[in-house]
């Protein structure tokens, strides 16, 4: 008999709905990008990468069907080790056999497996300028490797019990924990008794596929670096290095989007739902403030994504808004602003809590409304001056730029600093939505300085008059009360005050190249992405400072991974305050 980890009796996360509305709303969240990813490289893909655009497009297209086999076809409810499935998509509605079902679905997985290596192996063919020998066969190799992939789960197809009853009957009698729903639905299949030669054909295949993967990037290295013997190793070292930078940057702010969401998704629930009425006071101001730091993780993850050339001020969106055709002046304008914004919210979220602590400053009462409606005034009005200032001509100032960076090259090579500045590649000087968002950054500079000044020092301030007002009204509460409440404020700064590292470091790095006319783009990649991830360090400290939120995690994952609670049967000591020291507790933590 097989232990059963969550007991008889399975949860919600144990389901098979939970498990058929993850597949759906995977599915939901993936085809909108699938459908704009296929948009981008049939009618965005530049002409300098039309030879690799329709292994891309064939590679993007498998894994959106196997996206729609998983997230809406399948649909499969899957019980390991003992290969037994129930599946609840689109082909069981029509009545597709299940054998049928889950053959489809492993092979689609395979064959994109495939398609990946014929994207590195299209490109060694490109840099190669032909392999004659490799010509001869490449054709007939690929079709023996998507044939592979097509036959590699024959085995596991031909292995199907015909007497499913039996078969089930057997498993689940070595299952004793499987609900009596799950057990007597006609859907409930079972795909092998053994599948010791399905995963032997299996992890053949994955090995093969990965020899093959490895071996024609390998070869493609090899074939870039003789190719260029031509070129001066400076001059091929400084194209690699800013290319690289460009797909790194673009790549990561993609990959920081999705990782995050998530996190903000779990986070936004938490306090929505799992704030408990002892900390209702602060419920909003965190709720606006975890709103806003999605909203900055947003605009760099997915409507922005900037590769900015600092100290130059050039941008060159990569995101959803440069795709709908949205002027770049704009794109730069949120995406500044919605930091600067943000930056308002953390003030927000101190100044609430020693409004509690103080019992409501009657004094600053009168100001408070008018003075937040200045900072987010202010907030959003600090980078119009940089509006302002974009240059009419756009041609003009990248060509000014351009001659400046080459000047500079040219007289002050000697130079450390000036060595890092490379030749931008034809294929970023020449983009379309390379954009001059500022000629002189003086004034924008001064202005956000200022702001960030500004929201520092009441940062500073609040949390500082948080401390006194506890302090002050320590007196009239209880000592626990106290500890509690000294234990939330430290959480809250923290939550706060930890990732702002996140956004100090990279304005400071950027400050520097500006003001030194330093040019990296490591560093600028670097202090970019940092910015980025601002918003998921935010709400991963929030989910793991605050003890609600925290013991709603605790929970949640021993359920999820089926560890049984230890503590089920222990004996607790309570101790019932008086009614006099309730009514001292001012919003106990």
């Amino acid at each position: 008999m097989t232990y059963c980890s969550a007991g008889d009796q399975f949860s919600y996360f144990n389901s098979v709905e939970f498990n058929s509305l993850g597949y759906h709303i995977l599915g939901a969240i993936a085809i909108p990008f699938h459908i704009l990813g296929a948009y981008c490289i049939i009618f965005k893909t530049p002409q300098t990468m039309s030879s690799v655009k329709w292994p891309m497009l064939n590679y993007h297209i498998i894994t959106t069907l196997v996206d729609v086999m998983f997230g809406f076809m399948v649909c499969p409810y899957i019980i390991a080790p003992f290969s037994i499935m129930l599946p609840s998509g689109v082909l069981q509605i029509l009545g597709v056999y299940q054998g049928v079902q889950a053959y489809l679905m492993i092979t689609s997985v395979e064959i994109m497996a495939v398609s990946m290596v014929q994207i590195v192996e299209n490109r060694y063919m490109i840099l190669k300028n032909g392999n004659l020998r490799w010509q001869k066969i490449r054709i007939p190799w690929f079709c023996f490797n998507y044939s592979l992939a097509s036959l590699a789960t024959l085995p596991m197809y031909l292995e199907i019990p015909k007497d499913q009853e039996s078969a089930k009957s057997d498993i689940f009698a070595k299952v004793p924990c499987i609900p009596r729903k799950i057990r007597e639905d006609p859907a409930i299949f079972v795909v092998a008794e053994n599948m010791n030669l399905t995963v032997a054909v299996i992890l053949t295949f994955v090995i093969l596929i990965a020899i093959q993967f490895l071996t024609f990037s390998r070869l493609s290295r090899l074939a870039l670096k003789k190719s260029n013997t031509q070129l001066s190793e400076m001059t091929i070292k400084l194209q690699k290095k800013f290319l690289r930078a460009y797909v790194i940057q673009i790549a990561s702010y993609h990959i920081l989007g999705a990782i995050a969401m998530p996190f903000h998704i779990l986070g936004a629930y938490c306090i929505i739902f799992k704030t408990p009425q002892t900390m209702s006071s602060v419920k909003w101001s965190m709720l606006n403030y975890h709103i806003i730091t999605t909203l900055v993780d947003v605009m760099f993850g997915f409507m922005v994504c900037p590769y900015v050339i600092a100290p130059f001020s050039i941008m060159l969106p990569s995101g959803v808004l440069q795709i709908l055709g949205v002027y770049q002046g704009v794109q730069v304008y949120l995406w500044m602003m919605s930091i600067a914004i943000m930056g308002v919210s953390m003030v927000q979220v101190v100044e609430n809590r020693y409004m509690i602590l103080s019992n409501g400053n009657p004094y600053w009462q009168k100001i408070r409304i008018p003075c937040f409606c200045f900072n987010y005034s202010l907030a959003s009005l600090a980078t119009l001056p940089m509006y302002l200032e974009i240059p009419k001509n756009q041609e003009s100032a990248k060509s000014d730029i351009f001659a400046v960076i080459k000047r500079d090259v040219t007289e002050k090579f000697e130079d450390k600093f000036f060595q890092e500045l490379p030749c931008l590649p034809r294929e970023i000087r020449e983009d379309p939505a390379l954009f001059v968002f500022a000629e002189n950054m003086n004034l924008t500079i001064v202005a956000i300085l200022t702001l960030a000044v500004l929201i520092d020092f009441q940062f500073s301030t609040f949390a500082r008059l948080s401390r006194r007002a506890l302090k002050t009204n320590g007196t009239q509460l209880s000592e626990m009360t106290i500890k509690l409440q000294k234990k939330f404020l430290r959480a809250l700064i923290i939550q706060i005050g930890c990732p702002f590292i996140f956004m100090v470091l990279p304005l400071s790095m950027i400050l520097f190249e500006y003001f030194s006319t330093y040019f990296n783009q490591t560093l600028n990649n670097t202090a970019f992405l940092m910015l980025a991830s601002y918003g998921l360090s935010s709400t991963m400290i929030m989910l793991l400072v605050h003890s609600p939120y925290r013991i709603f995690l605790k929970e949640q994952l021993s359920e999820l991974l089926g560890v049984r609670k230890m503590a089920r049967n222990q004996t607790f000591n309570v101790v019932i305050p008086s009614v006099a020291s309730i009514k001292s507790r001012i919003n106990l933590i």
